[in-house]
């Protein structure tokens, strides 16, 4: 434990940078569309009221979302961790 305190600092401290790290990344994914204007990812938030990216006492450090087509289909997951993995990006995909 004094390791990790030494490294990262207070739990307090590493939540408040992983939930920064969430909302830059929701801020990021949320402002992409395709050409013609629809969402390039669905992001999925069970209490919008509630839970804030950015804020650690609502909303942890993941964000669950779905890659979409330009005409509103889903890419699928094996596919979009498949094309991640080859550009060096490491995600949890799966279904249910």
């Amino acid at each position: 434990m004094e390791v990790h305190t030494r490294l990262y600092g207070s739990m307090k401290k590493i939540s408040e940078h992983t939930s920064f790290l969430a909302y830059r990344l929701y801020q990021g994914m949320a402002s992409l569309s395709h050409f013609n204007g629809s969402p390039v990812c669905a992001i999925y938030n069970d209490c919008p009221d509630r839970s804030v990216y950015g804020d650690p006492l609502t909303q942890g450090g993941t964000v669950a979302f779905n890659i979409m087509r330009a005409d509103g289909g889903y890419i699928g997951h094996a596919t979009v961790e498949s094309k991640a993995n080859e550009s060096g990006i490491y995600l949890r995909s799966g279904g249910e």
